[in-house]
């Protein structure tokens, strides 16, 4: 049997907020009218801070509510088979470096999170010889490894993902000055866009903007113009999570003008696809239809030039079309556009996957159809657990909450849907209620 490594399932710092606010329990207590033993509860991390209790102890304690938010720590819930995975992505890395065993790298990534133990690494830029092939090996190493990182991204949890790209950036910080300039550049921007996704992932939408914005300053030392546009794709999500739609719109026609001097091979072709797609996306949210479309189909002219990627494909266009046509009130045809783009993905793209599943339940939920939606949603279930991700529990439980429950009678068929939620994704039937 596998051993997990314990930890509170919701750790937040409201313990250390009470305390720099210079109240006790019993006084937030009286203040709030919230019962002390939940907010005991809260503080030991058995249970999240629900959204307006967060709010309200927030402006008692003067404190930031992201401090009550539930904080993920690199090796919160990690089993031993996490950390072997972790250790499959960073080893060659580290083996190009002096004075490291594999089963050193693996207790410490279990032991206290891969981006604290890296940072004890030897530092290869403080070697006064390092040889031509030495060098070679280390950046082809850093560079296999940060491929890696990208396809946990799409098929592991976001704790993972983001314990995987802290590791990598340490290293790549650790040896900056034996990187080549042009590569080291691209490696930075490839870690930081790598941690500002996970973070977007966890809904901290403010780190992960920080984090792509790093990004893209890396990406200019480069001087490849597609790696400045991935960049300003990345904050453009991110503007649109913190609905501050005026500045994505503002970000994505920066990086059309950056488009309009690159070469029109297939990278160019499913760069244009992507950031069109992204304005379409910005509009979706703002409930422009027409500039939604108007985007979309500019958008579907370069798909016949662009084969399957992560990056962006003719299923993530798809995907896109579909959500449109649900917030235009067409769900049949949302669905239409969810199986074809369901078709289009490698069983392993967890996170697309999952992504597509839930909003294909939605749409099969809005045209009547409560049997087909609840046999969908179970089949995203898996997804969510392995995601574990706040943004895709949360989708999933307002799924529930407007879709199912609120329409649905609560016969055996629910009740059941119900357990398994509970069951299978605790995280989410918290939010359920």
């Amino acid at each position: 049997m596998v051993r997990r490594i314990q930890a509170p399932s919701y750790p937040n710092e409201l313990r250390v907020c009470i305390k720099d606010a210079g109240f006790s329990f019993r006084e937030v207590a009286q203040e709030t009218g919230i019962p002390e033993s939940t907010l005991y509860d809260w503080a030991a991390g058995n249970r999240p801070i629900p959204h307006d209790e967060r709010q309200v102890l927030a402006h008692l304690l003067s404190c930031d509510e992201h401090a009550l938010k539930p904080q993920c720590s690199y090796h919160e819930g990690w089993s031993q088979e996490d950390g072997v995975q972790l250790v499959q992505i960073l080893s060659k890395v580290v083996q190009a470096m002096p004075r490291i065993s594999r089963q050193q790298l693996l207790r410490g990534l279990l032991g206290f999170g891969a981006a604290a133990f890296v940072s004890d690494l030897p530092d290869l830029s403080l070697e006064k010889h390092i040889s031509e092939e030495d060098r070679v090996q280390l950046c082809q190493a850093l560079s296999d490894s940060i491929a890696a990182g990208w396809q946990l991204f799409h098929t592991a949890s976001t704790m993972q993902t983001l314990a995987v790209g802290q590791a990598q950036l340490t290293l790549t910080k650790q040896n900056h000055a034996v990187l080549y300039p042009q590569i080291r550049y691209g490696f930075y921007s490839s870690t930081y866009n790598l941690i500002g996704r996970a973070l977007h992932l966890q809904e901290r939408y403010s780190e992960a903007l920080e984090a792509h914005v790093n990004a893209h300053i890396a990406a200019m030392g480069t001087g490849n113009l597609l790696y400045v546009v991935q960049c300003l794709i990345c904050q453009a999500d991110t503007y649109q999570a913190l609905e501050q739609h005026p500045k994505a719109i503002e970000v994505i026609e920066e990086a059309l003008r950056i488009l309009s001097f690159s070469q029109g091979d297939e990278e160019h072709a499913r760069s244009k696809a992507h950031v069109l797609a992204c304005w379409a996306d910005s509009a979706m949210q703002m409930r422009d239809h027409v500039t939604a479309q108007n985007k979309l189909e500019e958008s579907a002219m370069f798909l016949d030039h662009i084969s399957r990627s992560e990056e962006f494909d003719k299923a993530s266009w798809l995907q896109l079309a579909g959500k449109n046509a649900l917030i235009a009130g067409d769900p049949a045809t949302a669905i239409r556009y969810c199986e074809e783009a369901l078709a289009e993905l490698p069983t392993n793209w967890v996170v697309r996957i999952t992504g597509l599943l839930v909003l294909l339940a939605i749409a099969y939920a809005r045209i009547g159809e409560r049997d087909e939606s609840l046999k969908v949603a179970r089949k995203a279930m898996p997804g969510v657990r392995i995601m574990d991700a706040p943004m895709s529990n949360k989708h999933f439980a307002e799924y529930i909450q407007k879709d199912l429950l609120a329409v649905s009678s609560r016969d055996k068929c629910m009740q059941m849907f119900m357990q398994d939620v509970k069951h299978q994704l605790p995280h989410v039937a918290v939010l359920v209620g």
